[in-house]
């Protein structure tokens, strides 16, 4: 098939010569979403520091055909450009998954490239400042999952929902949660055969399945054993931080990737900017109470606390799956022409568990009346 004329022109510009390399061929990334990194020779200022960055590489993302930027890694000089390179391709790497989950849902995947300033000033770290991430000090010395988890903070701060006033170990919650979920997401990508090992730069599987291990899995299985405890996500500080990210990993599990877009319209009026974790709380239980059709993913075989609002709630399966309460409750489940009926006099955390083979049971919630 023909390409395009805008396609045919981005072809062409990027085999044309750069100063001090002649033609270089630009470097393709396998992953959820086709990726190709180019090399740019080009002066740009940061816009915090105005420091010069004389190297760098353009991220280009495959979107219906056409690549378009979504990142660029700036370097001090082309002695670095390895560093971009790596950040480069697994920030393509993220977009990817982080694209196959919110889709068109989340207007930042797409709003503007995002700038990545590889600086050797500074104390090693990182930094989000608008659309630009700042990594400090990168020639340190720092493991994979180091490089990994950093630059997944930085773009967690820039792409995520999050609370704020944190008193430690920072402000924000969004960066933590971003490496939490945005790592998770690659494991799963890797395990699923989305991404290619020999694509992945930093980690491995082994690596993000220790990661997960540690820092996503027990969170989720905080609030899947005994719900989602009030009196944590009021805090401000580490604890308070964990229980928000628990919070929101654990609902991207149980009802998908969209519902961390969607319950943002349940946050109190203006608070968006500045919602603390126990904001999220209320516009979580709001989101799910006040949705008329809700998917519902429970793994079998184990109880997952599931949040119910009071009164009656149609719950349509599979003819293979089943669901019942896990324990002595007030609530009641019954069932009628294959539609169970949950009904609970007053808004709780409900022990649920659907049994059978190894895996995920997926249920569709209907408020009575819809």
């Amino acid at each position: 098939m023909p390409l395009s004329a805008p396609a045919a022109l981005a072809c062409i510009l990027t085999c044309l010569p750069r100063p001090g390399y002649g033609y270089v061929k630009p470097d393709t990334v396998h992953g959820v979403v086709e990726a190709r990194l180019t090399i740019e020779e080009t002066s740009a200022h940061d816009p915090r520091f105005d420091a010069e960055y004389k190297s760098g590489y353009a991220v280009e993302l495959d979107e219906h055909g056409l690549m378009v930027r979504r990142f660029t890694i700036h370097v001090p000089d082309s002695a670095s450009l390895p560093y971009a390179k790596r950040a480069g391709r697994f920030l393509a790497l993220l977009w990817g998954s982080a694209s196959r989950r919110f889709g068109t849902l989340s207007t930042m995947l797409r709003k503007t490239p995002v700038d990545v300033w590889l600086s050797r000033s500074g104390e090693a770290g990182g930094e989000q400042y608008r659309n630009n991430l700042y990594i400090y000090d990168f020639p340190a010395e720092r493991t994979g999952i180091e490089w990994a988890r950093e630059l997944a903070h930085e773009y967690g701060h820039y792409l995520l929902p999050g609370a704020s006033g944190y008193m430690s170990p920072e402000s924000w919650a969004n960066g933590v949660f971003g490496e939490r979920l945005f790592l998770h997401w690659m494991r799963d990508d890797l395990a699923g055969g989305r991404i290619r090992s020999e694509e992945m730069p930093f980690v491995q599987q082994a690596d993000l399945d220790d990661y997960c291990a540690k820092q996503v899995t027990p969170l989720i299985d905080r609030i899947k054993t005994s719900g989602a405890d009030s009196t944590a996500l009021a805090r401000l500080d580490k604890k308070g931080m964990d229980a928000f990210s628990s919070l929101l990993l654990y609902a991207e599990e149980v009802y998908g990737p969209a519902s961390l877009l969607n319950m943002l319209d349940y946050l109190p009026p203006g608070a968006a900017a500045g919602a603390k974790g126990i904001d999220f709380l209320s516009a979580f239980t709001s989101y799910v109470s006040k949705s008329e059709t809700l998917t519902m993913n429970i793994e079998r075989n184990n109880t997952t606390m599931i949040y119910m609002p009071a009164g009656l709630t149609k719950i349509e399966k599979s003819a293979s799956d089943n669901l019942a309460i896990a324990s002595t409750s007030s609530a009641t489940l019954a069932t009628s022409n294959g539609v169970l009926a949950l009904r609970t006099k007053e808004s709780r955390w409900i022990p649920l568990i659907s049994t059978g083979a190894k895996g995920t049971a997926t249920f569709t919630i209907k408020r009575a009346g819809s």
